[in-house]
């Protein structure tokens, strides 16, 4: 017994509603992880802007306070920045020759490594709710004589400062480090 065309086409379209079925909702299930990861790739990016844009305001305090320096005598500089390791270093304010330190690593490495940003770094009080934690420079200073060839005219000294800032988006993982270096006779 043969069966008319009409049932025999009813079972080829379920196959065919089915198999575009399977597709849309793939299609579905794609864009849907493609929007997830876009969503977190711009949570990313807003949390190392506003981390980048900490740093720079704490470098920005650290610049500001160097252009004060235009005046400084040497023992006031000597008496300012000391070495990392000498117990007497004023908060924020390192010697920058290595040499005349231990070490020999310039502090801002050290304290990166060490993870001691928050003890050994000058905070800075931006206003902004959404960081992790507030951005902190650090300002390292060396003396350098500069010779002057002229006979009978005195050396002028010249003070070089780097200026290290650490900013911290609106998770502990989005940071940012900025460095500037200044320098006043």
């Amino acid at each position: 017994m043969k069966l008319p065309t009409q049932s025999r086409q009813a079972g080829t379209a379920l196959i065919m509603s089915l198999g575009l079925l399977a597709i849309l909702s793939l299609i579905g299930f794609t864009s849907m992880q493609t929007s997830s990861l876009e969503e977190k790739l711009t949570g990313n990016v807003r949390s190392r802007s506003f981390a980048f844009s900490s740093a720079e305001t704490a470098l920005e305090v650290g610049a500001d306070w160097v252009r004060d320096q235009a005046n400084v005598q040497l023992n006031e500089f000597n008496e300012l920045f000391q070495c990392p390791d000498s117990g007497t270093v004023q908060l924020g304010y390192y010697r920058a020759d290595s040499v005349k330190c231990s070490g020999g690593q310039p502090a801002w490495q050290e304290i990166e490594q060490n993870q001691e940003w928050e003890t050994k770094g000058l905070e800075v009080k931006t206003g902004m709710k959404a960081l992790s934690s507030q951005p902190r420079y650090i300002i390292e200073g060396s003396d350098l004589r500069s010779f002057n060839l002229e006979a009978g005219t005195p050396h002028m000294r010249t003070f070089v400062y780097r200026i290290t800032a650490r900013g911290v988006g609106n998770t502990e993982k989005a940071i940012v480090m900025l460095q500037a270096t200044a320098q006043t006779n």
